[in-house]
């Protein structure tokens, strides 16, 4: 079985440019833009969290669930530190 992934993006870039750098394949490619809902269609800065989905199944996991909710409390204290 195969698992969502996650990694810390290491640059500031665009976000479609760091979606066509990553070779999303299976439902990941389809579930990415709805898992990545918190930087999505901006400015991908350094330190944010990008969530890559399970590629086996169409539906969102526990764990992606667990992994957006992460990504969102990183969001929002992004925003209160700037």
């Amino acid at each position: 079985m195969t698992e969502a992934r996650a990694f810390i993006n290491p640059k500031m870039q665009n976000y479609h440019t760091l979606k066509a750098g990553l070779a999303l394949s299976g439902h990941s490619a389809s579930k990415f833009d709805v898992l990545n809902s918190h930087i999505y269609n901006s400015v991908v800065r350094s330190g944010e969290l990008v969530i890559v989905g399970d590629w086996s199944t169409p539906s969102c996991t526990s764990q992606e669930a667990y992994l957006m909710a992460k990504a969102g409390m990183n969001f929002v204290l992004a925003i209160l530190i700037n």
